[in-house]
């Protein structure tokens, strides 16, 4: 049963009525008196009228629904795209999706942020490479510019420089082609981004090395045209390499995958006969011909 504000009134009104009329003394009816009043006053205290109390609720309620309009999630994969943080060895990829993953920061012009790494002293003249550390004491270059002009300046030991250029994988680590000095970020801390959303915000050194190769190490299935196979004696042994073309694209290689063991003849000939969709597992190792370069490999399903 519910009552409202009115009905409690009453009900108290002629609860103190009937005690009133008993034959009861007077210190016990003033008794009843008071606490019949503090129960009417504890009553006009309680809860809030209906239509306020569903104001209220509304207004919390799209409280939280606009801070969680607001806040906002940064999703460094797009649709469309691979995170190699989430890719498994049974996963099929398609060798022309795998290129464009592994080789993503290529012919993007991004800038890197580091100390730059000066080989005697406390400070040097800018050359046309410059090279960043971490480390402001040692002597691990993660990072190469090569830059277009020389700006006539001095560097400094333990100051934080940055770059601008265009990456490209080699022997000793990425480099910056056609690189210029930058404006330089106040700190050295990782950054959120990855190739597919970076915004031109400065990358620290060490977590560019990370990002440029995220893929290198890993073991994945990679998936495509059947291009060739070479094979190649050389003084340690035989070496067999198998190409894969892109799916839509048969004369783009994509994948160059070196097996880990000659490949039988039944294997190389159903190849041949049936070219589209060949998949190899592998661990990818870097570039190799300007291809995705595999190791280790295996053909799963010839």
């Amino acid at each position: 049963m519910v009552f409202n504000d009115n009905s409690v009134i009453k009900f108290v009104a002629g609860f103190v009525c009937i005690f009133i009329k008993l034959h009861i003394g007077e210190h016990m009816k003033w008794t009843i008196l008071v606490a019949a009043l503090a129960l009417l006053m504890a009553c006009g205290g309680g809860e809030a009228p209906a239509d306020e109390t569903a104001a209220a609720n509304e207004e919390a309620t799209g409280s939280e629904n606009d801070s969680e309009e607001t806040e906002e999630v940064l999703v460094l994969y797009p649709e469309g795209t691979i995170d190699p943080a989430t890719v498994t060895p049974d996963q099929v990829i398609a060798a022309e999706d795998l290129n464009a993953a592994c080789f993503a920061w290529n012919e993007m012009e991004v800038t890197v942020a580091g100390h730059p790494f000066i080989w005697y002293g406390d400070s040097a003249a800018v050359e046309e490479e410059v090279g960043l550390v971490m480390d402001p004491e040692g002597d691990e270059e993660l990072v190469t510019a090569n830059l277009t002009e020389v700006p006539e300046m001095y560097l400094h030991r333990g100051e934080i420089i940055a770059v601008t250029g265009t990456p490209e994988n080699s022997w000793s680590g990425p480099e910056l082609n056609d690189a210029v000095i930058a404006e330089a970020p106040e700190n050295l801390e990782h950054i959120e981004t990855s190739p597919w959303i970076y915004d031109g915000q400065a990358i620290p050194a060490d977590q560019f090395c990370e990002l440029y190769y995220a893929w290198v190490g890993m073991e994945v299935t990679v998936e495509g045209y059947y291009s060739s196979t070479t094979t190649s004696t050389l003084t340690n042994g035989v070496v067999v390499r198998v190409d894969l073309g892109a799916n839509n694209d048969h004369y783009s290689k994509m994948a160059a995958c070196e097996m880990a063991e000659e490949i039988p003849e039944a294997v190389s000939e159903a190849m041949v006969a049936n070219r589209e969709g060949v998949q190899i597992r592998g661990t990818i190792s870097g570039e190799s011909s300007d291809c995705v370069g595999l190791e280790s490999c295996v053909i799963v399903n010839r």
